[in-house]
């Protein structure tokens, strides 16, 4: 059997002295891992490349033959952005599952590592892709009304329990219970401060730390942790 595929690598794990196990988030395949040999080309997390792979049976690990498309990594090489990569990296390697296709969040992802990469406005652009990773794996947010008064404007919080937008009117007894909802994440053109983008991955990875990881029972990546800190 054979199939090839785009892939963005994900993963790369020793097997023996000859031989490694990587896993690609593929285009059409979802999650796809097999086996190279360590000498045959530099592997870099966080690239893509043009997998060919053959394999005996269904089930079995294949082998892959690799052609390097586009190298992702080498434009996030400071400390703080290596964390943005590695988050990156590490929620689509811990929540996806194998051979379980997502085209729409494959084409967000290759968009997202596609865009100027400066610090801090990646930042702006990794927020809205978590907020894609929260929307396809069924923890969208409902930030186009508030959820009490159904009006659209004026959208200032997001209720930790429903994921819905609240009012400035309608949440302002009730903000500390609250979380803050910062315009970029509702309008593509808001100018926004460094205080906004806290806000903005507060609230992502509330709901992927809350929400998402309970359901998998997995641990929250020490990467995502990290780039929260380094903001406060």
């Amino acid at each position: 059997m054979q199939w090839r595929d785009d892939g963005l690598l994900i993963n790369i794990n020793p097997l023996n002295e000859d031989k490694l196990i990587i896993t690609f988030f593929t285009r059409f395949r979802g999650l796809e891992s097999g086996l190279i040999k360590r000498d045959e080309l530099p592997l870099l997390l966080g690239s893509t490349y043009w997998i060919d792979c053959s394999l005996r049976i269904q089930e079995s690990l294949g082998s892959f033959k690799l052609e390097q498309t586009k190298n992702y990594a080498q434009h996030f090489s400071t400390q703080n952005l290596l964390l943005v990569l590695g988050s990156l990296l590490d929620f689509l390697r811990l929540l996806l599952a194998p051979k379980d296709p997502h085209n729409i969040l494959y084409d967000k992802t290759i968009e997202f590592l596609s865009k100027p990469v400066s610090w801090p406005n990646i930042l702006v652009e990794y927020c809205r892709w978590e907020l894609q990773l929260l929307k396809e794996l069924g923890f969208g947010l409902s930030l186009e009304k508030c959820i009490v008064t159904r009006e659209t404007s004026n959208l200032t919080y997001v209720s930790p329990k429903s994921g819905a937008a609240v009012s400035l009117n309608a949440g302002m007894a009730y903000k500390n219970q609250l979380l803050r909802l910062p315009k970029f994440l509702i309008e593509e053109s808001s100018i926004c401060q460094m205080e906004d983008i806290v806000h903005g991955l507060t609230l992502t990875g509330y709901f992927l730390e809350q929400k998402l990881f309970p359901q998998f029972g997995k641990a929250f990546p020490v990467s995502r942790q990290n780039l929260i800190q380094v903001l406060n």
